[in-house]
């Protein structure tokens, strides 16, 4: 007993030590990306692990418990955590190293889901081919000078009139920043209505946008 006492005791500093990174939170802005979540919702959690770079600054979001609101996510890109080492003035960030860490993070979600029960979940290829109006994101200097690249891929419900549901927008991994780009991008996009017996329906589906340096 003693002996496991010791152990636990001993692992205890390491962590405080990996809690104590995080220096700095910043509240979800429901109100600009999610209204249906200011008002009436629910609280929950999600577990999120995340890419930091050596200068505190969140990187990456690498995976989530569940798809997270666009309100978290721009506000996760705010977090501040203990820097590791410094960076070498007009050199890339990530060439400094980066590190994880894994949060348990607030979330909210709505009592009355916009997502509708009814909606039909297509694959991605069968949403692109009803694309007809597609505005392609803008990418960074930021992201270009740190040579981030990457696919995302948004969660969202395209409505009967062929339009992006903006406050489906959901997302469980990527570089913050493409993520930015690609949700400024997406909401604009316009699709055929999706048809199911000859009447347009809603459809669940993953949009793609791929950021590629060459």
């Amino acid at each position: 007993m003693r002996t496991l006492l010791v152990v636990i005791l001993a692992l205890l500093p390491l962590v405080q030590a990996q809690d104590s990174r995080l220096l700095k939170s910043s509240e979800p802005r429901y109100d600009n990306y999610n209204e249906d979540l200011a008002t009436d919702f629910d609280t929950a959690s999600a577990s999120v692990t995340m890419t930091v770079l050596a200068n505190g600054k969140p990187l990456a979001l690498d995976r989530s418990s569940v798809p997270l609101p666009m309100a978290v996510v721009m506000a996760l890109k705010e977090y501040e955590f203990r820097p590791q080492s410094a960076i070498t003035h007009g050199r890339p960030e990530t060439e400094a190293g980066t590190y994880q860490v894994t949060l348990n993070v607030p979330i909210r979600q709505s009592k009355v889901p916009r997502t509708p029960q009814s909606a039909i979940r297509v694959g991605p290829g069968i949403a692109k081919g009803l694309l007809i109006k597609r505005v392609p994101p803008e990418y960074s200097e930021y992201a270009r000078h740190n040579r981030i690249q990457g696919t995302i891929t948004l969660q969202a419900v395209i409505t009967q009139q062929g339009e992006v549901d903006v406050f489906s927008l959901r997302t469980d991994n990527g570089p913050f920043v493409l993520i930015e780009a690609a949700y400024g991008a997406v909401k604009q996009w316009q699709y055929r209505p999706y048809l199911l017996k000859g009447e347009p329906v809603e459809v669940l589906t993953g949009i793609e946008v791929i950021f590629n340096l060459n």
